[in-house]
């Protein structure tokens, strides 16, 4: 019974030693954050009680719940929403990294059947002077050729 009641104790302490939020940044740009953490070389860390109020910690709390982390911003130790000028930059900034990674992919070949297909009717049209080919054209080519 006591090695249950030791193994409880030690669960329970490890649990309410991880009661702070941790949240890492670079150069106040926030790259990830954790509503439970123990504390972290790097990172600001948030704790009710210890050396933060319960009000801030819940302003924390409800800010990383409720806001899109490239939205946030750690300005003088301080985690903030960012103005609506810096939210529109990391949104143009975000949508600049998909179409990177959309380029390198197409470079690959690395696409959807569908969209290879497209291409090839879109180029094929711009060489055929007449009797253009359709997607549908195509469909009911490869039905025909696999007995469907």
């Amino acid at each position: 019974m006591k090695k249950y009641v030791l193994t409880l104790m030690i669960l329970a302490i490890s649990i309410v030693a991880e009661a702070g939020i941790v949240v890492c940044h670079n150069n106040g740009e926030v790259i990830n954050f954790r509503l439970r953490g123990n504390q972290e070389h790097g990172c600001l860390w948030f704790d009710a009680g210890q050396g933060v109020t319960q009000g801030e910690y819940d302003r924390v709390a409800g800010l990383l719940k409720n806001t899109k982390r490239t939205y946030l911003k750690v300005f003088n130790g301080i985690v903030e929403e960012k103005t609506l000028t810096e939210k529109q930059q990391a949104d143009a900034d975000e949508a600049l990294a998909i179409n990177a990674i959309k380029l390198q992919e197409v470079n690959k070949f690395n696409v959807s059947n569908e969209d290879i297909i497209t291409a090839l009717i879109q180029t094929i049209n711009k060489r055929l002077p007449t009797n253009k080919i359709n997607k549908q054209e195509i469909i009911d080519t490869i039905k025909i050729n696999n007995g469907l």
